[in-house]
């Protein structure tokens, strides 16, 4: 049975764990990153799409190497989407979730980082934090 594009995404703690995930982590490579995620995780790019804030075509350019995700903002909105935990957050370089957000049923609730004044919720122009 398809799984509902809405549903979040939650990958097991061992996923994170995995070698291949680590060296995508730490590569920064979010192409990889989400290879892995569809892989063994079983999501589609549609909803690697919604989870992450882009559209399925950004996802799939990054899935095929013709971009590359450049932005801390971007990094940011992909750890969130995928509820990365604190030690895969950090192998990207981004820091802990604040134990204060850690709320509404366990799920990790929106940081300052996305709650600044002018800061854009939604979609986002397909030359923001790509090369």
């Amino acid at each position: 049975m398809p799984t509902d594009a809405l549903e979040p995404i939650y990958l097991s703690a061992e996923f994170w764990c995995r070698d291949d995930v680590c060296a995508a982590l730490t590569a920064r490579d979010m192409g990889a990153l989400f290879r892995l995620v569809q892989r063994y995780g079983g999501a589609s790019q549609t909803r690697i799409g919604i989870a992450a804030g882009m559209a399925q075509s950004c996802v799939s350019a990054l899935i095929h190497g013709r971009r590359r995700v450049m932005a801390h903002d971007v990094f940011v909105r992909i750890a969130g989407g995928l509820h990365m935990p604190d030690a895969a957050r950090a192998r990207l370089g981004l820091a802990p979730i604040p134990a204060p957000s850690r709320v509404a049923g366990g799920l990790p609730m929106p940081s300052a980082a996305n709650s600044w004044p002018g800061h854009q919720i939604g979609p986002w122009p397909a030359t923001s934090g790509w090369s």
